[in-house]
Formats: C-alpha cells, structure tokens, sequence
C-alpha cells in the first residue's frame, strides 16, 4: 500500500486498486489449485516466491514505472500481485495435504500477525527491507517443508 501510495498519490484509487489486486490474485491461485494443479514441486514455488521478493528489493517499484497512467497501474499490479499470487499458491497447495486444517489455518494466521507486526521494522529499515525479511520468513518455512517431506 505505501509503496503505491508514493507511486500514484494516496487516492481512492490506490486503496481500491490495492485490495481489488489482492482479492483477485488469491481467488485466481486457489482456483489453479483446486482446477489446475495436479502435482505441485511446493521447493519450486518456494524458490520463485523468493526471486519474487528480490526481484521487489533490487528494483522497487519506484524505480521503472512508466509515464502513461494505464501502463503505471499494470506494471504495479504484475509488481504487488506476483508474490501475492505465489504465496496463495503455496498455502492452497501445503492446506490441501495437511491433516488438521485448523493447525494449517492458526499457522497462516500466526504468519499473517508477525508480518503485521513486522511491517513496523519499515519505519527503522525502510519499505524495502520488508522484502528481505519475507524472504528469511519463507526460507524458513522452505526448511521446514524439507525437513517434513524428509520425516513423512
């Protein structure tokens, strides 16, 4: 939200764009997942979640937008929706094996409240040093994946 508060001026239109993106990209990713995706290598999706992350902190959004309005709005919805869209991915995919959805469901709660939380180190670190801790957050959550695909 703030990164595109800076871009494009913080508007109705942000906040609509923003939420709109979100919803959508989540919906779509659960859709792949119960029409689509058969077998899913969740170490893959992992890797390109976290090339996603880099790719948002060595080129922040800031940084190539266009000067026509419509093409701005594009590259950022492909720049926000991606990650989004990978990690929707991943937790649809990782729920539909769990045993106890409720365990799955707190867990994804959990991560949801420390990254709230941890969205105020911004005000220390910066905007973009949130990239850096999602990608320590779910190169954590790729270990622990392995470690239980290692035990099952």
């Amino acid at each position: 939200m703030t990164e595109f508060a800076l871009l494009m001026g913080s508007t109705w239109q942000v906040n609509t764009l923003v939420f709109s993106v979100i919803l959508i990209v989540i919906l779509l990713a659960n859709l792949l997942v119960l029409k689509v995706l058969r077998r899913v290598s969740v170490p893959v999706f992992y890797g390109l979640l976290i090339m996603s992350l880099a790719a948002t902190y060595v080129w922040p959004l800031r940084a190539w937008v266009a000067e026509e309005k419509t093409v701005a709005y594009l590259l950022a919805v492909s720049y926000l929706g991606l990650p989004i869209f990978l990690a929707a991915i991943l937790f649809g995919v990782t729920f539909k094996v769990t045993r106890l959805g409720s365990a799955a469901l707190a867990s994804n709660l959990l991560g949801a409240v420390l990254g709230g939380t941890a969205e105020y180190l911004s005000l220390v670190y910066g905007i973009r040093s949130l990239a850096l801790l999602s990608m320590g957050m779910y190169g954590a959550g790729l270990i622990c994946w392995l470690l239980r695909e290692r035990h099952v």
